[in-house]
C-alpha cells in the first residue's frame, strides 16, 4: 500500500522540472516587508543539482534593479530560517506566463510527498 500523498507548489519564475525527478522544497521565514516572501520557495532539483529561487533567498538585494542582472552566490542565504523543508518525486509540471499587469512566468509543481519536516 503507498501512504505518500501528493502536493503541489507554485512559485514564479520557470522551473522546468521533469516527472519522476526527486526535489527538496525549501520554506523559509522571511520577516521583512514583503509578506509574500514567506510563500516563495526555493526547489531543489535533486537528479540535476540545480537550484531555483528568487534572488532574494541568495543576496539580501533589496535595492536591485528591475530587469537588471545580478552576480549572486551559489548557495541560499545563511541567515534565511527554514521554516519547513519536503522531499518529493515530481509527477507533473506547469510553465504558464501569467497576463495580469506585467507578465511574469510561473511554475506548478505536482510531486508525491516522500518526507516533510
Amino acid at each position: 500500500m503507498n501512504d505518500h500523498r501528493h502536493s503541489s507548489v507554485t512559485t514564479l519564475g520557470v522551473l522546468p522540472i521533469p516527472p519522476g525527478h526527486s526535489i527538496e522544497v525549501r520554506f523559509y521565514d522571511e520577516s521583512d516587508r514583503f509578506a509574500s516572501r514567506k510563500e516563495a520557495p526555493v526547489v531543489v532539483d535533486l537528479d540535476a543539482g540545480i537550484t531555483y529561487g528568487q534572488h532574494w533567498h541568495f543576496l539580501d538585494a533589496n535595492g536591485a534593479q528591475v530587469g537588471t542582472p545580478m552576480a549572486l552566490p551559489a548557495q541560499v542565504r545563511a541567515d534565511l530560517p527554514v521554516r519547513r523543508t519536503i522531499l518529493g518525486r515530481v509527477a507533473a509540471t506547469q510553465v504558464t506566463w501569467t497576463t495580469v499587469g506585467h507578465p511574469f512566468p510561473q511554475t506548478t509543481i505536482t510531486f508525491e510527498v516522500m518526507s516533510s519536516s
